[in-house]
């Protein structure tokens, strides 16, 4: 960059050979009209909200949803697939907003989170308004008003974000400067083939948008599919031609005066602990836990559960101090947090911590380990309405089991493992699907910036001439990075109100 005691006095010929990325530095090659430049070169304002957390200085309880003399506030979970979103943010009460800092956007604002687990995540803000920023968000302003689209899709993209975070910090709280932000190479077509990119993308990606869109209602269909086989496995519907093959004498219609729901007259109502041990974990002491396998493996949650439900355990820990204990083939179940309900099936003899409880049938442990499948959802509501939602070893007690003879369990298991199976056969290939569209899309916007999308024009001038046309306009206005933390009066995009 041109130093501000030079910037007035140099040619805009010196200003763009400083702005011209050397073939040595130029990620990878694009077409001869193309110029690669940085974001700096065709911005005016790089910069973002600093010295200031409004999470710490204002009460959980005054960062209200939407009410009415507010204004909002941008954060890292504004952003999304699609780029952004201004209905997930905060909403702050004027008399309270009058007292901290605040910018005002424009119409069209690019905004970058910088630091943590949503960092380079691109949102394109294209609504007038006033808001509190957060300090994670950078904000980038464009010269080119017709080229926002163009950018943000670039900086979206797998070439984008490898720019990104080319400089990314590797810190405990993964950070990116402004000052890189500044360098990220851009490579810059004339600004009508830009036009045609944006055109071709928005044709191509909103077709791959509506895939994913059938994609996903296929597989909550899927979903709503394998409820139904459970709903129908524990009401006898179907083991229904097996029971008029193996009819039974037994009459157990009459022993409960409240039923949860008709269920055959040869099946009976029993509660969970009735007919199982429940054992509910306790932590030992964190001191007798490591990570070298000395002792017992420990499940204290989640991260040593696998993916599905009714999937294996996996060994992260192991503790020297036991306390509460789980056998092979034991089904777990989260009870405390936000994963209460989830279920895995232990590998192993372990240690149990106080986020799980075991259960051990005392007949047939397939056929409770699906019938608690079913009341997953019915168990997390059990621990839902506080702040932390957490199942009491009541709960567990009193679940309502239907209870068919052994001969009729295992035929319902038999059934119900067959569907599962065809489900997760159909469903795989739906993923598969998936996983093509998400490479397809890769491909496409990597053919993009690449100029291989068949939109660019060989005899347009070269966007060299466009880059000459920024500078000038924006010569005496470039922001050096030694003077990064400098605005220039002449940035009349964003203002900062105190």
């Amino acid at each position: 960059m041109a130093k501000n005691s030079k910037k007035e006095t140099r040619t805009i010929e010196e200003l763009l050979e400083e702005a011209l990325v050397p073939e040595s530095g130029q990620p990878y090659k694009i077409p001869d009209n193309w110029v690669w430049t940085r974001l700096v070169n065709i911005s005016n304002l790089i910069t973002k909200q600093t010295g200031f957390d409004y999470t710490n200085h204002i009460k959980p309880s005054l960062l209200n949803s939407k009410i009415k003399d507010s204004i909002p506030m941008i954060q890292t979970r504004n952003f999304n697939k699609n780029g952004f979103s201004i209905d997930t943010e905060y909403y702050i009460p004027l008399k309270i907003a009058e007292k901290f800092p605040k910018i005002v956007l424009n119409e069209k604002s690019l905004l970058l989170s910088i630091v943590g687990a949503s960092i380079g995540n691109v949102g394109f803000f294209n609504i007038s308004n006033t808001c509190f920023l957060g300090g994670a968000i950078s904000i980038i302003k464009l010269n080119l008003e017709d080229s926002y689209e163009y950018v943000f899709n670039f900086l979206q993209s797998h070439e984008g974000q490898i720019q990104i975070k080319f400089n990314e910090k590797s810190t405990a709280q993964p950070t990116i400067t402004v000052q890189n932000i500044r360098e990220i190479p851009i490579p810059l077509p004339p600004i009508k083939e830009q036009k045609r990119i944006v055109e071709k993308l928005e044709s191509m990606l909103g077709k791959i948008k509506q895939s994913k869109e059938l994609i996903e209602e296929a597989k909550n269909t899927f979903k709503n599919r394998r409820a139904s086989i459970l709903a129908k496995a524990f009401s006898g519907k179907l083991t229904k031609n097996w029971r008029e093959e193996n009819p039974s004498n037994e009459d157990f219609s009459d022993i409960l005066e409240k039923k949860p729901y008709k269920i055959p007259k040869s099946w009976k109502w029993k509660k969970l602990l009735e007919i199982s041990t429940i054992n509910m974990g306790q932590s030992p002491n964190g001191e007798s836990y490591n990570e070298q396998g000395i002792g017992i493996p420990l499940i204290n949650g989640p991260v040593e559960f696998g993916k599905e439900d009714l999937s294996f355990t996996i060994k992260s820990k192991w503790t020297t101090k036991p306390t509460k204990i789980c056998e092979e083939g034991d089904l777990l179940i989260c009870v405390r947090g936000s994963t209460t309900g989830r279920l895995n099936i232990s590998s192993f003899k372990s240690c149990i911590g106080r986020g799980v409880a075991s259960i051990r049938a005392k007949e047939y442990q397939k056929y409770l380990n699906y019938r608690i499948l079913s009341l997953r959802k019915f168990i997390y509501s059990l621990g839902t309405g506080t702040t932390f939602p957490n199942i009491s070893s009541k709960d567990l007690y009193n679940l309502d089991i239907p209870l068919p003879s052994l001969p009729e369990q295992k035929e319902i298991v038999r059934i119900v493992e067959n569907l599962l199976k065809i489900e997760n056969e159909a469903l795989e290939k739906i993923e598969s699907m998936e996983e093509h569209l998400e490479l397809l899309e890769k491909s496409i916007l990597s053919k993009a910036f690449r100029g291989e999308l068949g939109t660019n024009n060989p005899d347009e001038e070269s966007s060299i001439s466009l880059l000459k046309e920024i500078l000038e306009e924006s010569k005496n206005d470039i922001v050096s990075i030694k003077d990064s933390n400098k605005i220039s009066n002449k940035q009349e995009q964003i203002s900062f109100l105190n």
